[in-house]
């Protein structure tokens, strides 16, 4: 619900996220009003585009950290926002001074799926820990927006999200290789 001080009525948000990297956003006010639209772009995110009302827009970044939309609005206007999703590895510290491998694709975090524990592990024999190298092991599904998989393997990753109610590898990282140790 929008306040007299946003031209009352209604805003309402579209969107899939974080499935999906796109949001719209709806105005229904009651009154035509001059106001700054604020969002928040998510971790491992890059503005790709905003469009109000088709149109593409450039719109700046704030002290804070939020996208801005100056505008007068008024009653069936929309914003669309189309985000690109960054594929990133994060190695972890673990306990005994171990390391494992994360991937998260945007803001969401990667899990492996399977239906059975496997014992197979991707990445023991990689010498490197290099975030843009363990990246090359990922093969983007042509299933989601949100799946890959992981090359020379049958292991595939899908949001953590989708996986909650299978069964998942419960501590979605793997084992890496340092200095031609095993790590685990």
């Amino acid at each position: 619900k929008l306040t007299n001080k946003f031209g009352g009525g209604n805003l309402k948000i579209e969107s899939n996220f974080p499935l999906e990297s796109s949001a719209k956003i709806h105005l229904q006010t009651d009154n035509e009003k001059k106001f700054t639209l604020e969002f928040r772009i998510p971790a491992n995110t890059k503005l790709a585009n905003v469009r109000v009302n088709g149109e593409e827009t450039n719109p700046k970044t704030n002290e804070r950290g939020f996208v801005e939309i100056n505008g007068k609005w008024k009653k069936g206007e929309e914003v669309a926002i189309d985000m690109d999703y960054q594929l990133k590895a994060h190695v972890q510290p673990g306990e005994k001074g171990n390391k494992w491998i994360a991937f998260t694709y945007g803001p969401i975090a990667l899990a492996e799926k399977i239906s059975n524990m496997p014992n197979e592990e991707p990445f023991k024999d990689m010498e490197s820990t290099k975030p843009s190298e363990l990246l090359k092991m990922l093969s983007k599904s042509s299933n989601s927006e949100s799946e890959f998989y992981i090359k020379g393997t049958e292991i595939t990753l899908n949001t953590f999200l989708s996986n909650r109610f299978k069964t998942i590898r419960s501590e979605n990282l793997f084992y890496v290789k340092i200095n031609g140790n095993l790590i685990s």
